[in-house]
């Protein structure tokens, strides 16, 4: 039995374009079950798959289940040159290198720190006399630039609890010791 869709026309057996149902032989919840047990290293070879996959991924809906029941994945981000990223999946041993990020010479040779924060990487830098923030984006694969920062800081300590970034401490640009903690 050929399929047909909606408006009667006959679609080949090998077409699973049906956006509702990801993997068409186990319907779409099923999909999504299976994907957030998948590694997120093989995210971008499954948002190359179709609009379907690729939309749910970049829409970040799968991180916000994954968050809800629990599964973590953990990553560690590198600077191995000026301004390149690589990150790293420890689970599936793979290595993945981020896009580069064009900047001024400032950014480039100033003291830098980063804090991965829910599906982002964020890397605190100097360009010309302020503070900046890039970030980069776990759900589209692209680099950002020119965040500024609510209370501009640099060498400060950091965490992150989920989606929420902890900043403490620091020094503005006249090397003024902040006492704050900031929250985003």
């Amino acid at each position: 039995m050929i399929p047909t869709d909606q408006s009667g026309n006959r679609r080949h057996a090998g077409d699973h374009s049906d956006s509702s149902s990801l993997i068409h032989a186990i319907g779409r919840d099923n999909s999504i079950s299976a994907l957030i047990r998948s590694s997120r290293s093989d995210y971008g070879s499954l948002a190359s798959l179709n609009r379907s996959f690729r939309e749910l991924i970049r829409c970040g809906e799968l991180y916000r289940l994954r968050r809800k029941k629990g599964v973590v994945e953990h990553w560690v981000y590198f600077s191995c040159q000026l301004l390149g990223w690589e990150a790293f999946d420890p689970i599936s041993r793979r290595w993945m290198r981020l896009p580069t990020t064009t900047s001024d010479e400032c950014f480039m040779f100033s003291d830098k720190e980063s804090l991965a924060v829910g599906t982002e990487l964020l890397v605190f830098g100097k360009i010309f006399s302020a503070l900046f923030i890039f970030r980069y984006s776990v759900l589209t694969n692209t680099r950002s630039f020119g965040m500024n920062m609510n209370f501009p800081r640099c060498l400060f300590g950091s965490a992150s609890l989920g989606e929420i970034a902890i900043l403490a401490g620091g020094c503005d640009l006249s090397g003024n010791t902040h006492r704050t903690t900031v929250c985003k």
